[in-house]
């Protein structure tokens, strides 16, 4: 990960850091808020693993710990937003079809990850 860090000279690239964690695919991000990063991408057992940048208390910023959407699946990983700001993750699975995976609130207002469904179709690898 590369930022860009404000100077007294204007904006600057910082430098190079590490994100952690062993990748099958290039990242998606997201920012769902002004101090949040999301990162998805498929890990090396061909799952969706999810990593968030953020900060603490003390305003340190960090990255969390890999979490495991589980599934297996053929390409990268698309993720949206929706007007509530729960997440929505779209990748391709091995029988071709779009599969989907999304976040939603619990009884305690946490956001949590539903179950991957299927979408149904199948897709080309090169479309024409």
């Amino acid at each position: 990960m590369k930022k860009q860090v404000s100077e007294s000279g204007g904006v600057e690239w910082g430098k190079w850091e590490p994100v952690g964690g062993l990748w099958a695919s290039g990242p998606t991000v997201l920012s769902p808020y002004s101090d949040t990063l999301e990162l998805f991408g498929l890990g090396l057992d061909l799952s969706v693993w999810h990593k968030v940048f953020t900060s603490n208390d003390a305003g340190d910023y960090y990255w969390s710990a890999p979490e495991c959407l589980q599934g297996r699946f053929s390409s990268g990983v698309s993720i949206a937003k929706d007007t509530s700001g729960l997440l929505h993750v779209f990748t391709r699975g091995f029988d071709q079809a779009i599969w989907y995976k999304k976040q939603s609130t619990n009884a305690t207002n946490v956001a949590t990850w539903g179950s991957w469904t299927s979408l149904g179709g199948s897709l080309l690898s090169y479309p024409c």
